[in-house]
């Protein structure tokens, strides 16, 4: 496994900032899975929701997600869903603001809906997410990560070659 992100090393990267978020649902949208993308490095998180997409469990989530890396978000945008009903008092709690995608217009949190993708490689659609253990979630997380962009130490590190 990469070596975990943590709040000292975002602390020498001033470029932490932008956030996208949304969600992935199993079959009838019973189960969801909560998803944060920062923009600058790929970093991504993913948790389970435990009532599906219900907007305070979405709450919970993205706080209890976004906690330790406060002061390093500047915006989170997503989407029009009711899931994201609880959004201003999301940005209240982190001191951030929150902007939305047009409707259709999901290229406006491109790089959220690509991680998704890439975590349907291991969730699949359809996929009950109870057969899911929060170990398993963590594991495909860190494996998108090291798909995704370099994690702050290693850009630290790098050469500028790619």
């Amino acid at each position: 496994m990469s070596e975990a992100i943590t709040v000292s090393s975002i602390k020498k990267c001033n470029f932490w900032d932008d956030w996208e978020m949304d969600t992935i649902v199993g079959p009838r949208n019973k189960d969801a899975m909560l998803t944060l993308v920062e923009r600058s490095q790929g970093f991504s998180i993913i948790t389970k929701l435990p009532k599906g997409k219900d907007s305070e469990g979405v709450l919970k989530a993205a706080y209890r997600e976004l906690l330790p890396y406060m002061g390093y978000i500047r915006s989170i945008t997503t989407d029009n869903g009711t899931e994201f009903a609880m959004h201003r008092e999301l940005a209240e709690m982190l001191g951030t603001k929150i902007y939305f995608a047009h409707p259709y217009a999901s290229w406006e949190k491109g790089l959220v809906e690509y991680t998704n993708k890439l975590y349907r490689q291991y969730i699949p659609k359809g996929a009950n997410f109870d057969n899911y253990t929060e170990e398993q979630i963590k594991q495909i997380q860190y494996k998108i990560k090291s798909i995704n962009l370099e994690t702050p130490p290693e850009s630290e590190l790098s050469d500028g070659t790619f």
